[in-house]
């Protein structure tokens, strides 16, 4: 029978400390969830203790290859987020959470939304999308974000949805030989579920693109464009970012950072604000 509620991310370990930010900030204001890890790679025993030391609700599940390798793309692991409702079908709603998040409050009430029929209750995108060539479809007035899914799963599962998010995705990459490896899941599942998806209020998935004097109300704040762990980015959001991240990095520039085009701008900018002040 299904019961109950969980909170799930998907991740590999080149982002594993950006989802450790995210669930550490869930963990501060919601004691009780349970939260499943679905991952590739992150298998240092030194990595899940630092999870494990957040709650002793964390659980890692590793993909299997078999699900998620029919889809030869190079980001295809965002895709199993459409796989988490029949992998954890005894829950009857799973909120699925970006690593890319920071939970600003208790986020319990979000899970007493009614779906009704919807399969997920998804917060409308605010703008067109960056790459007008990797969107289909010419609606953009209902297209939703993916960052943050409430999944109805007696629903997704009683439709198939899985099976046809994938099904929709095969069909549709042969149109996208240039752009095969920009392609990802947030078109596919627009196309899938156009007009068919429960909006819910943008505070459950505040993204950067709204406006900042509206963030006071936000339970989940969602860096979708910009991400403020980077040197150069001009995220409003750093300094929230990194106090969930402190005394993480043992080194003074963050190892995913050192990337030498960043680092190079970061130098730059650095003896410019010397010289000039």
């Amino acid at each position: 029978m299904m019961s109950n509620f969980c909170t799930t991310y998907v991740s590999d370990k080149k982002y594993w400390k950006h989802l450790y930010v995210s669930i550490k900030s869930l963990v501060k204001h919601n004691k009780k969830n349970d939260i499943y890890i679905f991952h590739s790679n992150i298998n240092e025993h030194h990595i899940k203790k630092k999870f494990y030391a957040l709650s002793k609700k964390i659980k890692f599940i590793e993909i299997q290859s078999k699900d998620i390798n029919i889809l030869k793309v190079k980001r295809r692991i965002m895709f199993y987020r459409y796989y988490i409702p029949q992998q954890l079908s005894r829950y009857s709603k799973i909120l699925y959470l970006d690593s890319d998040t920071i939970i600003k409050g208790n986020i319990s009430n979000i899970f007493n939304i009614n779906l009704k029929n919807y399969p997920i209750g998804v917060v409308k995108e605010p703008l067109k999308p960056a790459f007008k060539e990797l969107h289909i479809g010419n609606n953009y007035k209902n297209r939703f974000n993916t960052g943050v899914i409430l999944f109805n799963v007696k629903v997704w599962k009683k439709k198939k949805l899985t099976k046809k998010a994938i099904s929709l995705f095969i069909k549709t990459i042969k149109s996208y030989r240039d752009n095969i490896n920009l392609l990802t899941d947030q078109p596919i599942i627009n196309v899938l579920l156009f007009k068919n998806v429960k909006f819910i209020d943008k505070k459950w998935n505040f993204l950067d693109s709204f406006p900042s004097n509206e963030l006071k109300t936000a339970k989940i704040l969602h860096f979708n464009r910009h991400k403020p762990w980077l040197m150069n980015d001009k995220s409003p959001y750093k300094r929230k970012y990194n106090s969930y991240r402190k005394n993480l990095d043992k080194i003074i520039i963050p190892d995913d950072l050192l990337d030498i085009r960043s680092f190079l701008k970061f130098l730059k900018n650095f003896i410019l604000n010397i010289k000039f002040n």
